[in-house]
């Protein structure tokens, strides 16, 4: 037991009870995971005062990180990658971070060679250093740059052990989206499952685990940077579909409720697929829920 006017030391709870009231004063527990805790004879309502005012003072000196986009097409032309270049590194010089993706629509997807140069070249320009493949699920489209990124940067693609198997049928998956050529399997190089915790620099990314849309779902949440990897369990406006291999719509609809809409609102969500939204504006409008 600490405190003013207080012989510091162990005391049986009876007793520090007691010496509290002696006092006029409160016993508040400060160290909860202590062994034995730690309790300080204080004034309860200035304890809490102070406790706010120290928490007010550390939001205000908190540098608000925040995350700039740029996309690439895979046909993207040298001007218009030197001026997106040029942008980015603005970007990350003024202490934010940067999601650069090369996206392809429809048929552009024929050109993925020219994409993954570009990806390359941009990484290599900005001296960047590959340090994880992370699928948040293995559906033919999140598994096209797995071969290609890990023979060019050594690193083995990791996902949740649910959706290992969809490994196993590439091709059968090829054919119900329409996709004539040949894709080549990367097996995995490792798990990620729920309560995992990925480091990045000073950031950590949580998994969070949210079947429905492929029986191994995965969305990766930041905390400090107030973002959510939502791979293809929910869009703006919408949720993943349900009606593929491994698929369930009321076990990703309740794993949503759960485990999403539980984040703060303003948390910032990048889907696999479309526009970027927020928790809160989905909790509002989503019309699935």
């Amino acid at each position: 037991m600490v405190g003013d006017n207080v012989d510091q030391g162990i005391y049986s709870i009876e007793r520090a009870l007691s010496r509290a009231d002696d006092l006029g004063l409160d016993l508040v527990e400060i160290s909860p995971n202590a062994d034995p805790p730690v309790c300080k004879i204080v004034d309860y309502q200035k304890f809490l005062y102070q406790l706010k005012k120290k928490e007010k003072e550390a939001k205000a000196n908190t540098v608000k990180v925040v995350v700039k986009e740029i996309r690439f097409g895979p046909q993207t032309d040298e001007h218009d990658y030197n001026f997106k270049l040029k942008h980015a590194r603005s970007f990350i010089e003024d202490g934010n971070k940067v999601k650069a993706s090369v996206f392809f629509r429809g048929r552009s997807i024929m050109f993925k060679e020219q994409g993954e140069d570009l990806l390359k070249k941009f990484i290599d320009d900005n001296r960047l250093k590959v340090k994880y493949l992370l699928n948040t699920h293995l559906h033919l489209d999140h598994q096209f740059g797995n071969a290609w990124a890990a023979a060019e940067y050594g690193v083995l693609p990791r996902a949740d052990r649910n959706d290992e198997k969809l490994i196993g049928n590439l091709t059968s998956q090829a054919m119900i989206f329409g996709i004539p050529e040949r894709v080549e399997a990367q097996p995995l190089g490792g798990y990620i499952a729920e309560g995992d915790e990925i480091k990045l620099g000073n950031a950590t990314l949580s998994v969070i685990s949210v079947p429905g849309h492929s029986a191994g779902s995965v969305c990766l949440y930041c905390a400090q940077d107030g973002i959510l990897i939502a791979g293809d369990v929910l869009f703006a406006g919408s949720i993943g579909r349900t009606d593929l291999p491994g698929g369930d719509f009321d076990l990703l609809t309740s794993g949503i409720r759960q485990k999403l809409f539980t984040l703060p609102p303003d948390t910032k969500v990048y889907p696999g697929h479309g526009p970027t939204t927020t928790i809160g504006r989905e909790i509002e409008s989503n019309p699935f829920f």
